[in-house]
């Protein structure tokens, strides 16, 4: 034992490239066997063991309330875009359109989506079209209300904060890439009747969210609406996957944290 701790010590070696690597090379197993295995629960109808996360069944009620009141919500995407350091917040909003523009098809209840890129906006539009091409609705499809607000993140929050103010909504979503600008929204979001739910991954945001939402989404909660929503088995077995990761992170911890006593 004394001879391995000794060569231990003396072993000149970086072992970070070779930790990602491996971890790499684990996750894409991982990663297939737990799609596989989502996608043999879902076919088989059976009740997937995901931990609750409330939003996501509001926002499956929100839906509901829109098509019977006949107000529309509110989804905002963000203030980032796609191609730059916000893509991913923005495919996540993205995401979770797609799943409530299914519902919105269903209801006809098209909702209100504001962006602040015009890459965005042509995608958000794109998707909604889609779930109204597929129910053979196009004729119920208003492209007047994917709305490309403002490419400065300050006057596209002022702009969504004057419509929440003026505009007749049941309830409002504020999902994607957010800043200080958040605030102005969720602000006089929370000051009005309609419930809001709201995601960001943003740490100096964090507190802003969770002070102005009914429901809401804290960081890497806003990933999943593909598997709450949508019940997507590469969004399920994605989650399955991460969460085993996980503990694999921790016992390489605590195996690092041994050797390094020891040594």
């Amino acid at each position: 034992m004394e001879i391995v701790i000794e060569s231990l010590r003396n072993l000149d070696f970086d072992w970070a490239p070779a930790l990602s690597g491996a971890l790499l090379l684990l996750l894409i197993p991982t990663l297939y066997f737990f799609t596989a295995r989502a996608r043999a629960i879902i076919k088989a109808d059976t009740p997937l063991s995901l931990r609750p996360i409330a939003a996501f069944a509001h926002l499956t009620q929100a839906m509901g309330r829109a098509a019977e009141s006949g107000r529309p919500i509110h989804i905002g995407l963000g203030t980032g875009g796609v191609g730059d350091a916000t893509t991913v917040e923005s495919m996540a909003a993205l995401t979770l359109l797609d799943q409530l523009a299914q519902k919105a098809a269903a209801y006809d209840a098209q909702p209100i989506v504001t962006t602040a890129d015009p890459v965005l906006m042509i995608a958000a539009s794109d998707r909604v079209r889609q779930w109204y091409a597929r129910r053979n609705f196009l004729e119920g499809f208003d492209a007047a209300r994917i709305r490309l607000v403002a490419p400065d993140r300050t006057a596209y929050a002022a702009g969504v904060a004057d419509m929440l103010g003026n505009e007749p909504l049941s309830g409002n979503v504020l999902l994607g890439a957010f800043g200080d600008e958040y605030l102005l929204m969720g602000e006089v979001g929370a000051r009005q009747a309609f419930s809001q739910v709201a995601g960001a991954t943003d740490p100096m945001v964090l507190p802003f969210v969770l002070a102005t939402s009914d429901q809401p989404l804290l960081g890497e909660e806003i990933f999943a609406a593909g598997a709450y929503l949508g019940k997507l088995p590469a969004h399920v077995g994605s989650l399955f996957a991460q969460d085993w990761m996980r503990v694999f992170l921790v016992l390489i911890v605590l195996a690092g944290v041994a050797v390094k006593s020891l040594i």
